[in-house]
């Protein structure tokens, strides 16, 4: 999965636009996906929103960095700072914003998007390629995003066999003779998923919990052990300095043993189409999220895509915007993003409380 997704030449996001089969990017109509931010304006101006009331919460701090993990075509940042602009009673100092992002494709798009927002000059902007290179800060506040970052992140698949759990793996089907071009690459061997036979690295070190030994035979359980890192480092930077955040992805308070699916021109295709070609992504488990993140900052969730932006107004910012088009609906669908999605918020303990104390704040939309 993150051979497929972030190999240098030949990866999905990360390959150079000369390795590209054409020149647009993986988002919107021409792409494989389209994200929320993509489809309407409104989704990234109630998530800012959201923040300017958890900055004026904290006192309206002087100085604010912005994070944000896996940032796309910076459509939602984007949003977020246009919406700060326009509310002239507030006008939050953004004294610098910190890109997660590992593709120089995405990192161009994302620079020329952003220097339009950040003419004045005043705001620095860094990149990196992974969350462990932000430096924790106590003379920031931190607002942080992660929006459909962390279901791009690979994944083990595990099954329990009459023997104990045993890794997926994937293997070359030497069964299947024929061979298809691939982007660039003239021809491929097909692969496919196999059942380890022994016992593998994987399949000691992470199955050890007791509640996976009342799986029945057959059952899956999906584990990412890059998510639960990426949590906990994010987690750290709010322990040190204030701040919130939003993470906002595919995915549930529960585990997943079958979710991992591949994205190729707006549908949904089996994992081992076309790789390099095709977008992979794996549902999250926010309660595993929440239970590395939780003795560092407090948790508010998950709730649905549809609950968190009913709350937030989005349906009087329509009204407002003669917005006529199906985009809004889209959003909030209950049998479609409305519900596949989750928002989970996090947040600094203050100094006067912490969860030790039996002290747990109600922060809005969540409560």
């Amino acid at each position: 999965m993150n051979l497929c997704l972030n190999h240098t030449s030949l990866g999905y996001y990360s390959k150079p636009e000369s390795n590209r089969t054409n020149l647009s990017d993986p988002f919107g109509k021409l792409g494989d996906f389209i994200t929320s931010p993509e489809i309407s304006q409104i989704f990234g101006e109630l998530i800012g929103v959201w923040f300017l009331s958890r900055w004026i919460d904290f006192g309206s701090p002087d100085s604010i960095r912005i994070i944000e993990l896996g940032p796309g075509r910076g459509t939602l940042i984007s949003d977020i700072l246009r919406t700060f602009k326009s509310i002239k009673s507030c006008n939050p100092k953004i004294k610098e914003i910190h890109l997660v992002e590992n593709s120089p494709f995405l990192r161009k798009i994302q620079e020329e998007k952003l220097s339009k927002d950040l003419s004045n000059g005043n705001t620095k902007l860094y990149w990196y390629d992974r969350i462990e290179e932000i430096q924790e800060s106590s003379d920031h506040w931190s607002m942080i995003i992660a929006h459909e970052f962390f279901d791009a992140l690979p994944i083990h698949v595990f099954q329990k066999t009459d023997k104990g759990f045993r890794e997926i793996l994937v293997d070359i089907d030497d069964k299947n003779k024929t061979t298809e071009p691939i982007g660039l690459i003239k021809s491929i061997k097909p692969i496919r998923f196999v059942l380890a036979s022994k016992p593998t690295i994987g399949s000691q070190t992470l199955i050890q919990e007791k509640d996976y030994e009342k799986f029945s035979v057959g059952s899956k359980i999906e584990i990412s052990p890059l998510s639960l890192s990426v949590a906990f480092h994010l987690s750290k930077l709010l322990k040190l300095g204030n701040g919130s955040g939003l993470i906002v992805d595919y995915g549930d308070d529960h585990h997943f043993g079958d979710s991992l699916r591949g994205f190729y021109k707006h549908r949904v295709v089996d994992p081992l189409h076309k790789p390099g070609l095709t977008d992979l992504t794996a549902n999250v488990n926010f309660s595993k999220l929440k239970e590395i993140m939780n003795p560092f900052c407090k948790s508010y969730g998950p709730i649905s895509q549809r609950e968190f932006l009913l709350k937030m107004g989005i349906e009087v910012r329509k009204q407002k915007l003669k917005n006529t088009d199906q985009s809004v609906d889209r959003l909030i669908s209950p049998r479609g993003m409305g519900t596949q999605y989750k928002f989970l918020g996090i947040e600094s303990f203050r100094k006067h409380q912490h969860d030790d104390e039996g002290v747990q704040e109600e922060v809005y939309p969540f409560s």
